[in-house]
This record gives structure tokens, sequence and C-alpha cells, in this order.
């Protein structure tokens, strides 16, 4: 037996299974990237700052980096196949979407609360100018949330796709994740708007975790389709936002009128509401100066 014959079978193995591997390989960086931010750049962060003077102690952050930790592990349990297949075979699909979602909205819910009453550690200043790019770029994300929620969408992390068109494929021609990309957008316009290192890491951390989902997704379904199948799904679709699919025809203007009105309520809505949740009027600061 040659020398490199462990070599050779080892990367036969992962060859053979590439998407198990692919699988445990994105288990593995969340599980590492979260343990690295949460046991060693956060306090070290945290010790620089009381060396600069600042009144910090790590049980203040305790519960914060307890969220921080859980709400990227919970989804990556429950996106493992032995767990996801165990769950749906006692809840069904219907059921596993149910607690997928609820479980994600009771942790995301966590962890917005304990980033809100985090200790106040500013990084920067914010200007109006970021504060009205902010603005815009959350107005898109949540357009983009509202027009991809809902709609047939063979690439998404439930793969609803039964009334997909690959010749029309309406929202997916600007970008087949809508509703992740919407989520990134979100996140990076907070990301610029907010200073304080608290909420500044929870907005980047949503913003990558949107990305890095929009890419498992295409990786995932891909392999699942088959490189023909995958070819022909997506022949009209974008991977990343593509603005120049909007100029064209609409197909069906009641649905998109519909749209575009529930993302112009959404929108005035939270933006009347940001101050009482939050305390803090995006349209006055973004117009401030």
């Amino acid at each position: 037996m040659s020398a490199f014959t462990p070599v050779a079978r080892a990367i036969q193995f992962i060859k053979d299974n590439k998407a198990r591997m692919f699988w445990l390989w994105i288990a593995y960086q969340a599980i590492k990237g979260t343990i690295t931010l949460t046991l060693i750049w956060i306090p070290l962060f945290l010790l620089w700052k009381r060396g600069a003077g600042a009144d910090v102690s790590l049980k203040d952050w305790a519960l914060y980096i307890a969220a921080m930790i859980l709400f990227p592990l919970s989804h990556v349990l429950m996106a493992i196949k032995p767990v996801s297949f165990r769950l749906k075979a006692v809840l069904g699909d219907s059921g596993f979407r149910i607690a997928f979602s609820v479980v994600s909205l009771v942790m995301l819910g966590w962890l917005v609360w304990e980033a809100v009453r985090a200790p106040v550690v500013p990084l920067w200043a914010s200007e109006p100018w970021q504060h009205g790019l902010a603005v815009m770029l959350i107005m898109i994300g949540i357009i983009l949330f509202v027009f991809g929620v809902g709609v047939a969408n063979p690439f998404s992390v439930f793969g609803s796709g039964a009334a997909y068109q690959a010749e029309e494929p309406g929202i997916l021609r600007l970008t087949r994740h809508p509703a992740l990309f919407g989520l990134a957008f979100w996140g990076a316009g907070h990301t610029l708007a907010n200073g304080s290192f608290a909420l500044m890491l929870f907005f980047l951390v949503q913003t990558a975790f949107a990305l890095l989902g929009a890419v498992s997704m295409d990786r995932r379904h891909k392999k699942a389709m088959g490189e023909q199948t995958w070819s022909l799904m997506t022949e009209k679709t974008s991977f990343w936002p593509n603005p120049l699919t909007i100029i064209r025809r609409v197909d069906n203007p009641v649905r998109v009128s519909v749209r575009w009105l529930l993302s112009l309520a959404l929108i005035a809505g939270l933006i009347a509401l940001h101050p009482v949740l939050f305390g803090v009027y995006p349209l006055a600061l973004a117009t401030s100066g």
C-alpha cells in the first residue's frame, strides 16, 4: 500500500459525501466562529475598553453572549439532516416549518432584547448621511422581504416551488433569495446606523447570517436538482440582486400592487413604532445636521 493511499481514500470519501461534508463544515464554522467571538474577541475587547478607562464587566455581557451563541446554534442544529428528519417524522413537514419559524422568532426576539439591553460601548458617532443611507437600505430590505415571502420559490429554505415557472420567475428574476437579501439589506442598514459595539455586532452577524443562508440554499438545491435541471430552473434568475431586471413588463399588476402597498404599510408602521419600541426616530436622525 502506498504512503499516499490513506490521503487518496480521504479525498475520495469527501468527494462521495460532498453534501454531508458541506453541512459539517458549515456547522463547524458556525460553532468555531461563535466560540472564537464570544470567548476570545469579546473578552479581549472588554479588557481593552477597561484599560482605556471604560467601566465594563464580563458578567454584564453574559446573557448577550449566550444569545449570540444560541441563536446561530439553534439554526444549525435544526438544519442538520438527522435532526430535521427526526423532527419531520414527529411533526410532519408543516409542523417542522412552524416549529422552525417559532424557534427562529423566539431566538431572534431574545437576541434583540439582549442586544438592546447590553452595555453601551460606543465605537463611532454616526452622522446624518449614515442614517439617511441606512434608512434607504432598510426600506429596500423590507420591500425585498415582503415580495419574497409566500411566493413560489424552489430555492428557498423549505423548497416551496410547486407553482414555480422557470419561464416567468417573478421576483426571483431579481434574486433567487429575496427574503434573505431583504434581511441582509436590513442588517447592513442597521449596522451602518449603530455605532455601539453590541448593536453593531448584532446587525453585522444578521447580515452575514442572511448571506451565508443564501449561499447555502443555492448549494443545497443545486446538488438536489442536478446540473441540467438547475441550469433550466435558474436561467432567468439571479443570485445577487440585479436591479436591471426591474425594468420590464409587469405580468400581474394586481399582485405587484398589493405587495407594494403591504411594503409601504409595513415601512410606515415600523417608522411609527421605532421610537416607541427603541427610543429612536430614524427619519429625524437622517435629516438632522
